[in-house]
């Protein structure tokens, strides 16, 4: 895993451009990158229900890993300026938490469709949508399969919701898309972890194992 630090081995300040991070021990991911300038390290993620944030990777924010993806230095310019612009687009009215595919979900000025089918994304499928939106996708969507623990993962995560005061029409449109695929962050880690895009469902399972013993 060449391309996989943690911050004790290569501090985040070594991110060149853009950079995948995993915290929570592997629940949770996000993005690495420059929000203004190139001095100041920003965490760009999906933390919740209408919860788009771009945080300091400081505190709880730190991330346990970070992973330096296989990508051109000139396509990584471009994706940190649609980093920036869904930021931009979507920092006032945010981004629900939902279970939606990761493609297709923004449109060209950075804001979200307006499609009933799209009912939000998790910390994960946000940051395969914004790869996808700046048409470099991680994996390939078509590859990937249910498995048998996703359903009762998307069912307690509705049950955690609406201790939270999430709005009830929103919880009920969830239950009925449920179930869906589940994306889980080690497995879009791992795929960023590939040396080539986009990564097979088996590739990056295969990633995601070895990211995990890396945790442990």
């Amino acid at each position: 895993m060449d391309r996989v630090f943690s911050p004790s081995s290569k501090s985040i300040d070594n991110v060149a451009t853009i950079a995948l991070a995993i915290l929570s021990q592997g629940d949770h991911i996000g993005i690495l990158y420059y929000k203004d300038d190139e001095s100041t390290v920003s965490l760009l993620h999906l933390g919740w229900h209408l919860q788009l944030r771009n945080d300091p990777p400081t505190g709880t924010n730190i991330p346990d890993l970070w992973i330096d993806p296989a990508i051109n230095p000139n396509r990584a310019l471009h994706l940190e300026a649609c980093f920036r612009l869904i930021w931009d687009k979507n920092k006032i009215n945010s981004i629900p938490y939902a279970f939606s595919r990761p493609t297709g979900v923004f449109h060209t000025d950075g804001s979200i469709v307006n499609d009933p089918s799209f009912l939000g994304l998790t910390c994960a499928t946000f940051v395969l949508a914004v790869f996808d939106y700046a048409k470099l996708p991680l994996l390939q969507d078509e590859t990937w399969v249910a498995r048998d623990d996703d359903e009762k993962w998307q069912n307690d995560m509705v049950e955690i919701m609406a201790t939270r005061n999430v709005p009830e029409e929103h919880l009920a449109c969830i239950r009925d898309s449920i179930p869906a695929i589940r994306f889980r962050p080690l497995e879009v880690a791992g795929a960023a972890a590939a040396v080539t895009y986009p990564v097979p469902f088996d590739t990056a399972i295969e990633y995601a194992d070895r990211i995990k013993e890396l945790l442990c």
